[in-house]
């Protein structure tokens, strides 16, 4: 299941997300439930805390992570997306998590690979993690996300996370 944009998901699933999320954050004992797949993080835009979260995150669940230089890529030699996404799917991986500039980044590569594809931030669009983490913030200080008033300040034309939490503030009727 890919993971490519809140507009993708229903409350339901939203709230599925929500309850293993606290589950996993509450017990250290992770379940092993990514044993040995294969985790391949493609970040075209510097990231520090999205990147590390993701790969922590994946070795805690038992997957292997690769972690994709794209500086260091056959790109850098002029080849195109798809060749370089067909070329790594033809390895197996099981997921592949996504930042890039451009929007659309996550689905249009979602087309040319079986693997599983998250959404770490593409260009303007969505940053549906970060909403998600943000939502479990609210959830873990008031324990209702049901009409919450929620202020978001900067930037939110470009704002890719305040874009994924309009799609929250739908779901759960925010003012």
């Amino acid at each position: 299941m890919h993971c490519l944009g809140l507009k993708y998901f229903n409350k339901n699933q939203v709230l599925s997300i929500l309850e293993k999320a606290i589950y996993f954050k509450n017990n250290t004992n992770y379940t092993k439930s990514l044993q040995d797949a294969i985790v391949i993080n493609m970040f075209f835009e510097n990231s520090t805390r999205t990147k590390t979260s993701f790969e922590i995150a994946a070795l805690k669940l038992g997957a292997k992570v690769v972690n994709f230089d794209y500086t260091k890529s056959s790109l850098q030699k002029g080849e195109n997306w798809i060749d370089t996404v067909t070329n790594l799917n033809a390895m197996h991986p099981d997921f592949f998590v996504t930042r890039h500039s451009y929007s659309g980044f996550p689905l249009y590569i979602s087309q040319f690979t079986q693997a599983n594809i998250i959404n770490a931030g593409d260009g303007t669009n969505e940053h549906p993690s970060q909403a998600l983490l943000d939502l479990m913030t609210m959830y873990e200080h008031t324990k209702d996300i049901e009409n919450l008033k929620v202020c978001i300040i900067g930037d939110i034309v470009n704002s890719r996370v305040a874009r994924s939490h309009m799609y929250l503030a739908k779901m759960f009727n925010w003012n």
